[in-house]
């Protein structure tokens, strides 16, 4: 079986290469966000910086979230689990996201501005992941 460019003989091993993409996904959102921070705190004020890592950080972990809730389906009759563990994920990670919203606006006093610039980059690493691992296969071609 071919799977992003690879062989694989199992389905272990692409599903640990979803694993580990996803998680990277995750690890890249940070890098992105961390990067931004330091440009807000030089740029703007320190407490747009936080605002910002305050946004990255709600959506950064409601994707880990969901992350981890989908590949812990483990044994027969995965696609029904999954389908199930995908929805229930979803929601999860939309109250996470909620929750930490409004946790970072109530509570921790977060400029909502930077707050969303952080959430929506996390976002755009997501949506514009497929772009960069096209752009490297045709690099690498």
């Amino acid at each position: 079986m071919t799977f992003l460019g690879k062989k694989y003989t199992n389905m272990v091993e692409r599903e640990q290469l979803l694993r580990h993409q996803a998680y990277k996904l995750v690890l890249w959102q940070g890098v992105i966000a961390m990067t931004a921070a330091v440009v807000a705190f030089f740029a703007f004020t320190p407490e747009s910086s936080f605002s910002l890592l305050l946004g990255a950080l709600t959506a950064m972990a409601a994707n880990f979230y969901f992350a981890r809730k989908l590949f812990s389906i483990k044994g027969r009759s995965v696609a029904k689990k999954f389908a199930k563990a995908f929805v229930k994920a979803e929601l999860f990670k939309i109250l996470i996201t909620i929750a930490l919203t409004l946790l970072a606006i109530k509570l921790l006093k977060a400029a909502f501005l930077p707050f969303i610039v952080g959430y929506a980059l996390c976002y755009f690493v997501f949506w514009f992941s497929p772009l960069i691992v096209q752009a490297r296969k045709v690099i690498e071609l």
